[in-house]
């Protein structure tokens, strides 16, 4: 029937999208372009937002682990405009510290720092196990542009934060 076709279509998105992971972390980066490459075409067939926008997530890893930076943010930044209108706060705050990475990267630090704010914020909002990330960002950002005071200051939050995920994770 139309729903079991539906229903495969996914499963099928969602192993591609697993499989890429899988391949990206084990740095077989090729392979998961390809595989990511069929989640999306899949993904765009099955008109799934919230599988679109995981997949453009994880085919922004791969491009930037390619080094293909304006296709990488090209991918997150789709990612991000289905992101700020879901519930998906972890995916949001990997595609708002990843772009700010990649603006770094490229040296345009005014939007770096834009992006590592936008995940600040979200991730105080959302209470998110990213917050030390995002502490971290800013941090780096500052201390390159020799701004000391404050990039200790981020470093100093990111460490305590960090302390209080790891206590509170050691009592459950």
């Amino acid at each position: 029937t139309l729903s079991d076709q539906g229903s495969n279509l996914l499963i099928r998105i969602k192993i591609y999208r697993l499989l890429a992971q899988f391949y990206e972390s084990n740095s077989r980066i090729e392979e998961a372009k390809n595989i990511i490459s069929n989640a999306l075409k899949y993904a765009e067939i099955y008109k799934d937002k919230n599988e679109i926008a995981k997949v453009n997530l994880i085919f922004g890893i791969v491009l930037n682990r390619l080094d293909d930076h304006k296709g990488a943010l090209d991918k997150y930044y789709s990612a991000i405009e289905y992101l700020e209108k879901s519930n998906e706060y972890r995916s949001l705050a990997v595609a708002y510290n990843s772009v700010g990475n990649i603006l770094f990267k490229i040296k345009d630090y005014e939007k770096a720092k834009l992006y590592y704010n936008k995940n600040l914020i979200h991730c105080q909002k959302n209470y998110s196990p990213y917050l030390p990330t995002a502490y971290l960002g800013l941090a780096t950002l500052h201390y390159t542009h020799q701004n000391l005071d404050s990039a200790l200051w981020y470093y100093d939050k990111s460490d305590s934060v960090m302390q209080i995920y790891s206590d509170h994770t050691r009592l459950h």
